[in-house]
């Protein structure tokens, strides 16, 4: 995950609408007021204080007629939005200090409290979020479907082969976190299970664009912007599927 583009981004401009709780012991960002249908948003690295994020929660909770939850799994970790402080994380140190062994109960906890208030629980993740985004499709019974987008550190293909529900990819052409190679993976699984189990899932890629444009990418550029608009759609068109 120590590539640069997981460390580079544009801030997006708005004011998000919902409020700050704490859930399971984790601070979580929460909007959206669905007493159904509840979506587990699991961010990158920069952490669920990002404009962005919440921005995207907000659109999210809205689209699916959905509660949207965004929770703090980084602690002090997260990485800071100072370009020139960014140049000092230590990549090893934050893999340590964030390993899966140690957020996955955190981010499971948070997944079995919703599940216990909501009819239908989604889960998308971004960079950093999507690994935990297909443990919890691991278990059986607990999230509804899964999206992740621009997945990074992900199990191969062990992740995908463990997936019990129906799992959107969105991944750009350019991606060192998700290659070529790695998407022609996904697709001879995801194949093998919608012909021997029916389970439906999908990979959309985006020529012409790298790690992190669905979250980070520059807002302000017209052609970026509607990557950005098309990869949140194919979300919201996916989970759109499950909820009836």
């Amino acid at each position: 995950m120590s590539h640069e583009h997981c460390v580079t981004g544009a801030i997006h401009s708005g004011n998000p609408v919902g409020s700050e709780s704490v859930i399971e012991g984790r601070p979580t960002y929460i909007t959206g007021s669905d007493k159904t249908t509840a979506v587990l948003y699991l961010t990158d690295v920069f952490g669920h204080k990002l404009t962005n994020h919440q921005l995207l929660a907000d659109t999210f909770a809205k689209e699916l007629s959905a509660t949207v939850y965004v929770p703090d799994f980084l602690d002090d970790s997260v990485f800071p939005l100072d370009e020139e402080e960014r140049k000092k994380i230590d990549f090893g140190k934050f893999a340590a200090f964030n390993a899966k062994d140690k957020r996955f109960p955190q981010i499971l906890a948070v997944a079995e409290h919703l599940k216990s208030k909501y009819q239908r629980v989604l889960a998308i993740g971004y960079c950093w979020g999507a690994w935990g985004c297909m443990m919890l499709a691991a278990k059986q019974g607990l999230v509804t479907a899964v999206s992740i987008n621009h997945p990074s550190a992900l199990a191969i293909p062990e992740d995908l082969e463990n997936c019990t529900v129906p799992c959107l990819i969105v991944a750009p052409y350019t991606d060192p976190q998700f290659p070529q190679e790695t998407r022609i993976i996904a697709e001879e699984i995801f194949d093998r299970k919608a012909k021997e189990q029916k389970v439906f899932s999908k990979i959309a890629v985006y020529p012409g664009f790298v790690h992190g444009f669905a979250a980070r990418g520059d807002t302000g550029d017209e052609f970026t912007n509607g990557a950005i608009e098309d990869a949140k759609n194919e979300s919201v068109v996916f989970f759109r599927r499950f909820l009836k």
